[in-house]
């Protein structure tokens, strides 16, 4: 098992232009690192903008530091779904131009790692609209007692 360590707010890494999770800009912004290989390892294998970093950390504080992940099943990609910067050119292209991914099994840690955070993202995604219809609500009804 891969030990990856994440190194927040890191120097910016010439060669990243997006980021290797969710395919963000980061050329030239401040970015997260992952590491991965013994503590103390200085090779970067992936560069991350702040937010996947932020969720990352916020994955490891909520269940804490020794993870390990197992992929059930592959969903619809998260980008479709809220309009990510890869939304743009997966729309465009139709069913029968994009290869079928979801029936491979992952090669790497890296790819298991990316796919289980797709997964995650989904559901935050998710979450988010719930939690979002919910304000909605509650500013409504706010409004309401407001005019009483």
């Amino acid at each position: 098992m891969k030990l990856l360590t994440l190194h927040r707010q890191a120097p910016v890494a010439p060669d990243a232009a997006q980021c290797h999770l969710c395919d963000a800009p980061i050329a030239g912004t401040l970015q997260d690192h992952l590491l991965a290989g013994q503590p103390g390892t200085s090779r970067v294998d992936a560069a991350i903008c702040q937010r996947c970093g932020e969720a990352l950390r916020r994955l490891v504080e909520t269940f804490g530091p020794e993870l390990c992940f197992m992929i059930q099943e592959h969903r619809q990609a998260v980008e479709r779904l809220i309009g990510g910067p890869s939304a743009r050119t997966a729309i465009a292209r139709t069913q029968a131009d994009q290869p079928d991914q979801a029936n491979k099994p992952p090669r790497t840690e890296i790819e298991k790692t990316r796919q289980h955070l797709a997964q995650e993202a989904e559901t935050l995604a998710h979450t988010e609209r719930a939690l979002r219809a919910e304000a909605d609500k509650l500013a409504k009804l706010e409004h309401t007692d407001t005019e009483r």
